[in-house]
């Protein structure tokens, strides 16, 4: 069983405790999860480039105020599962508060708006197929508010636990899994250990239904690791990132211009696509001013983090010549609506309501956001990255002359 290693934590607590003497960056540890990862070493590549403030935002997302309070939503599924999906999610819920009293609390809701984790039914007709199961109840996450400045937990949660034939799952084995999910939903990983919340249920032992030292000992240890790098960012010094927190080599760097087509220096392609308001916006037709196209949605923290960056882009750069417009890979247009209302969003919201599959986000090779393309006056792509904030030097030069 891996345990948080008391020189680790020796570790995290002299940088809280005498950051200025220390600026130690603790390694990823193995189990934490790709997305939790990820929205780390883009908070150090922006410390790299000076960004503190932004950096913080991803920092304090990993370490939420003490104790966490998580509103779930069980009212998942019709009967004849409804009544066990809601005793298995109501049971893993109490195996993590027993645990972590201080850390973490799962509270039960009927709102789905309160929800920061959804248990639903899911009657997908492909999910029946593939599974060969009758009835799914289905786990489904979504962020934990944070301001803006959270982690992305949407993609982190799309598994189910479903009821095929006469009956093949437990409800034991429905606590596990949806124990297991929400530990994905604090950041952690697979477990090597079968005894652990976060291990495997395997199905030919009685699966783990308890939060175990170890499960705990590492939701500690993220936690230690989020304040240790906010107060790194506090300090408001530039850091080199280390090797170990880099992206893989196959894939591009945050602040590096993404390798899918069209890359800079290639034709910008041409699109049309209705925004909010019914309006057409045809790319081409904006020819002669520089554009900067925004892939994002609402339920990307990361995405909505770097909102004041653009609101800023726009305040400086819309009345020398630059349009900006943004092309929203959400699904649920009132949710969009009543978002881009709360946050003045004043630039055109292109939306098809087709999510991943966003018609434009499609053509453009898009897999991943915030994904942002600066295009110059004479449609050729000058940029390709993922945080806007890094535009500013090319869009002041872009208009310039205006």
């Amino acid at each position: 069983m891996r345990r948080a290693s008391p020189a680790f934590l020796v570790v995290i607590l002299a940088v809280g405790a005498a950051v200025a003497q220390d600026t130690t960056i603790p390694p990823p540890p193995e189990w934490l999860t790709p997305t939790f990862r990820t929205t780390l070493s883009h908070g150090l590549q922006l410390m790299a480039n000076g960004d503190f403030a932004f950096a913080d935002g991803h920092f304090v997302g990993i370490k939420p105020p003490k104790p966490a309070r998580v509103y779930v939503n069980v009212s998942c599924a019709p009967q004849p599962l409804r009544r066990r999906c809601d005793q298995a999610a109501l049971e893993a819920m109490s195996v993590w508060g027993k645990a972590s009293p201080d850390l973490v609390e799962f509270v039960p809701t009927d709102d789905e708006d309160l929800a920061d984790i959804v248990l639903q039914f899911e009657p997908s007709v492909a999910v029946l197929q593939d599974r060969g199961a009758k009835f799914v109840c289905g786990v489904t996450s979504v962020q934990m508010p944070h301001d803006g400045q959270g982690v992305d937990r949407s993609a982190l949660v799309r598994v189910s636990v479903s009821q095929a034939g006469a009956g093949t799952h437990s409800t034991a084995e429905m606590v596990h899994v949806v124990g297991h999910e929400l530990g994905h939903f604090l950041g952690l990983g697979e477990s090597p250990n079968k005894a652990d919340i976060m291990g495997e249920d395997d199905h030919k032992a009685a699966p783990s239904t308890t939060v175990t030292a170890d499960d705990l000992a590492r939701f500690q240890e993220l936690l230690a690791l989020g304040e240790a790098m906010s107060a790194l960012a506090q300090r408001k010094e530039k850091v080199a990132v280390p090797r170990a927190w880099q992206p893989p080599k196959a894939a591009a760097a945050p602040s590096e211009p993404s390798q899918t087509s069209p890359k800079p220096g290639e034709k910008a392609l041409d699109f049309t696509m209705k925004d909010l308001d019914g309006k057409e916006v045809t790319l081409s037709a904006l020819q002669g001013k520089p554009v900067l196209l925004d892939f994002w949605a609402t339920w990307c923290g990361p995405c909505k983090a770097d909102l004041p960056n653009f609101k800023k882009i726009v305040e400086t750069y819309g009345p020398k010549g630059l349009i900006v417009v943004g092309v929203s890979l959400d699904d649920d247009e009132a949710k969009l609506r009543r978002f881009v209302a709360d946050e003045h969003i004043a630039w055109p919201q292109l939306f098809d309501g087709k999510g991943w599959q966003n018609a434009i986000a499609v053509q453009y090779g898009v897999h991943s956001i915030p994904q942002s393309l600066l295009i110059g006056p004479d449609g050729m792509v000058v940029r390709r990255e993922n945080q806007a904030g890094t535009f500013e030097e090319d869009i002041a030069r872009l208009v310039g002359g205006r």
